[in-house]
């Protein structure tokens, strides 16, 4: 009977531990909403800290200031809300119900009330939301340019007293509750944590913002500085293997920091490329991305490291410098990597290698997110086969530098959206999914949504996800891509541009910023008026 009752125990446990998805909801009003400002949809971006990969849900406002959105979370956790007004984390519980209403009467000052479900923890949460976000970066990049990383980790960790200081007088004063507070505090140490661990790139950042150089160019100009060990040492004060953490919006951003920590790379001992460096330096005329490598490898003393000796030396290090128990955290790592390879690749990985990474896992009860994804890409495939209303087309036969050109000309009488975009491309994938309702509602326009890749996204992996594109399609090589790139001065994507009914490229960098309603104003702005 007692062994009965154990097993029984034992049950109940992990049904308790399984993340078993849920659909949450949030919805609400906008009190003086118009639709003449030119916009009518919002979005809300789940931070899965379990995946790493951020799923995204548009918010439908209709003409009456209504909007609802139900989405599938496996956590209590703060989702990122977005609409033209608003930017801010907002809790969620798993399964449940928030409800926003927001009175924009006077534009200059928006007010919110919450109400269902973690109403509560959202309104203290608003009350300390100057606090949390009040990074002003202008004035940080003045005062930590050219700073050296003793003053550089002085100057955020001051700044983290400060927000926590002031967060203890709004609680001293009006108490918040204990979930409100906690997420808070996390989300201070995060945030500040990110900052520290990014020395080098906001130091670079700072470098350019302040002498005024172009940030279009990725190119590092600053050399690399390696950090010393005792300079991270302000790991040691996170809060580590606690699944609550995982409520916090910004846990995802402190995870993605510590999985390509610098010092990791500096403990490893990176392979050393004088050599490869040397030979395209005697070279006369190096490709842009010979260039832009050369570039980067000087930044960082021309060395790097094999990737299965990064992710062998990795768990040592991290438990070295945190001096702390941190199984949840190299399970997340973990996690993340083989979540981002079935993503980029959408490829389901089998049987045998899903029940390895199971057995490997010190919290197996997140493996059921590994498998959520994987069933996913499975059915994708199967929905892909189907699938209507994409064209993949053969790249023209023409000289490398007439290729776009010969492109655009067939779609001659039809005002064209162009999208440069990679298979593995997290945001490039997020603006496609939000521009899917846009394709659908212009479908009887002369408009055309036209997909150009090259050979970074691999074959099998763009056979797989065209056919869910809806548009035309084009993969074309590494050399046709560089003329392109370097003609319309392409420096990353996700790259738009747009081009008019006579192919002429009207606008080479068309930023829509997620707001389809601008994308469709131009272009039916465009169809109607040629």
């Amino acid at each position: 009977m007692k062994r009965l009752s154990f097993f029984i125990g034992l049950l109940l446990l992990a049904l308790n531990t399984i993340a078993i998805p849920k659909t949450s909801t949030y919805s609400g009003t906008i009190k003086g909403f118009k639709t003449s400002w030119g916009f009518k949809t919002g979005t809300l971006i789940v931070l899965n800290a379990v995946t790493g990969i951020d799923e995204s849900h548009l918010i439908n406002i209709d003409s009456a200031g209504t909007f609802s959105v139900s989405f599938p979370l496996n956590y209590d956790k703060q989702c990122w809300i977005s609409f033209p007004f608003f930017h801010q984390n907002v809790y969620f519980k798993h399964g449940g119900k928030v409800i926003q209403n927001i009175d924009l009467t006077d534009v200059s000052k928006v007010i919110s009330v919450y109400k269902g479900d973690g109403a509560l923890i959202n309104t203290d949460l608003q009350r300390v939301t100057p606090i949390l976000v009040g990074h002003k970066w202008e004035k940080i990049q003045s005062d930590i340019y050219q700073m050296e990383p003793k003053a550089y980790k002085a100057y955020f960790l001051a700044m983290q007293t400060g927000k926590i200081k002031a967060i203890d007088s709004v609680n001293k004063i009006n108490p918040l509750s204990k979930k409100a507070y906690s997420l808070a505090i996390n989300d201070i140490k995060n945030s500040i944590a990110v900052d520290l661990i990014n020395y080098n790139y906001n130091i670079e950042s700072a470098y350019r913002y302040n002498s005024k150089a172009s940030f279009a160019d990725r190119t590092p100009i600053l050399k690399t500085v390696a950090l010393k060990e005792d300079y991270y040492d302000f790991l040691r004060n996170m809060k580590y293997n606690d699944r609550l953490n995982l409520a916090s919006g910004n846990y995802k951003i402190f995870l993605s920091g510590l999985l390509s920590l610098e010092l990791i790379y500096d403990k490893t001992g990176r392979y050393d490329f004088t050599a490869q460096i040397n030979v395209l330096e005697q070279r006369d005329t190096p490709t842009k991305e010979e260039k832009a490598w050369l570039a980067s490898m000087k930044a960082g003393n021309g060395r790097s490291v094999p990737t299965e000796v990064f992710n062998k030396v990795r768990p040592q290090v991290l438990k070295e410098i945190t001096n702390s128990d941190i199984s949840l955290e190299l399970d997340l790592i973990q996690i993340q990597e083989v979540c981002q390879k079935i993503q980029d690749l959408q490829t389901p990985l089998p049987d045998s290698t899903l029940t390895r990474i199971k057995k490997e896992l010190k919290n197996p009860s997140l493996f059921s997110e590994v498998l959520d994804l994987n069933n996913k890409v499975k059915q994708t495939i199967i929905n892909n086969k189907t699938q209507t209303g994409y064209v993949k087309n053969e790249t023209p036969k023409v000289a490398e530098d007439s290729v776009f050109e010969n492109i655009l000309k067939k779609y001659k009488g039809k005002t064209i959206f162009i999208d440069f975009w990679a298979t593995w491309c997290g945001p490039c994938l997020e603006g496609i999914k939000l521009m899917a309702p846009l394709k659908e509602e212009l479908k009887n326009e002369d408009i055309v949504f036209l997909y150009i890749t090259n050979n970074t996204s691999p074959i099998s992996t763009y056979n797989t996800m065209a056919p869910g594109i809806k548009g035309e399609h084009y993969r074309i090589t590494a050399d046709e891509y560089s003329v392109i790139s370097t003609k319309f001065g392409i420096q990353g994507i996700p790259h738009y541009m747009i081009a008019d009914k006579s192919g002429k490229i009207v606008n080479e960098k068309f930023n829509w910023n997620s707001n389809t309603e601008l994308v469709k104003t131009k272009l039916l702005s465009l169809s109607k008026n040629n």
